[in-house]
């Protein structure tokens, strides 16, 4: 009776059609992600630091680095330690970007350096340290963590890069994140070319009810819009176009409420009911707040 031998390799995944090649490395109880375009390089490159505290994890680093190579970036999202002492993550960003700047391949004359909450604010020390290697910065909802976030724009006038400052209009639950945002671009405004986007309020439990109990945070918790395609038009312009592309730009990018109207298209501004907000390019949602 003959005998069909199976060897399995341990090589990184590539599915029919996929356009990436991932790696996910095991370390500090969980994965670190290197995703890879498939094609002919060299290849800009994204480093992607995560928020969270302790041993929570804000932000979805696999799909985020999947997502990020499918747009033609050598991405690297690195899983950083649990402990909640914030000094030690700064050198782990550091050794981070490292990790991606020696990837095999990579365009070191496009680098952009990517975070969210705790993330956001190590992308931005990133950016001070490392103002030679890094071309292109995004911030999303930084936070404070406790005196950093004030220390660091302190020392902001090393940033010589573009700037991209994302934050939804109902991030308040745990801190007040849109009013560190407008610190940020307060402060970076008078530097170097900075964009601030503010999105609607986010409902975080998809129920068609924007309350109290909806935490903007929760926007940046996965790849998802109206956030998303921004920030790769924001990597497009400044990392593949070769050209600044935020200078003078308004500082909040919103669209402008025109109405607002209940079922009957009466226009009201009462709450505890469905209504239809109309907008300046022609967009309609529908919502009912609660208050």
């Amino acid at each position: 009776m003959k005998r069909l031998l199976l060897i399995l390799l341990c090589v990184p995944l590539i599915g029919f059609g996929q356009n990436y090649i991932l790696d996910s490395i095991p370390e500090n109880g969980g994965f670190t992600y290197k995703a890879l375009p498939i094609g002919i390089g060299p290849f800009p490159g994204v480093l992607y630091s995560h928020g969270g505290l302790g041993g929570q994890i804000g932000g979805d680093l696999r799909e985020t680095c999947i997502s990020i190579a499918k747009e033609g970036y050598i991405s690297w999202c690195q899983l950083r330690t649990n402990i909640t002492s914030f000094s030690p993550h700064i050198n782990e960003v550091e050794v981070s970007l490292d990790s991606l700047l020696n990837q095999t391949n990579i365009d070191l004359n496009n680098i952009g350096i990517i975070g969210f909450s705790r993330g956001g604010l190590l992308t931005l020390i990133s950016a001070i340290n490392n103002y030679t290697s890094v071309h292109a910065v995004v911030t999303m909802a930084p936070a404070a963590a406790n005196s950093y976030l004030a220390n660091t724009l302190t020392q902001t006038s090393a940033i010589d890069d573009s700037v991209l400052i994302l934050v939804a209009e109902n991030d308040l639950y745990q801190d007040n994140h849109v009013q560190l945002a407008n610190d940020v671009f307060n402060v970076l405004d008078t530097i170097t070319g900075v964009r601030l986007i503010e999105y609607d309020a986010f409902d975080s439990d998809s129920n068609g009810i924007i309350n109290n109990l909806d935490d903007g945070h929760e926007l940046f918790w996965k790849v998802q819009e109206p956030y998303w395609i921004d920030l790769i038009q924001f990597l497009n312009n400044n990392l593949k176009n070769n050209t600044t592309v935020i200078q003078d730009t308004p500082k909040v990018s919103k669209k402008k409420l025109l109405n607002t109207i209940d079922v009957l298209g009466r226009e009201t501004k009462q709450t505890n009911q469905l209504l239809f907000y109309i907008y300046d390019d022609g967009t309609v949602e529908k919502r009912i707040v609660i208050e």
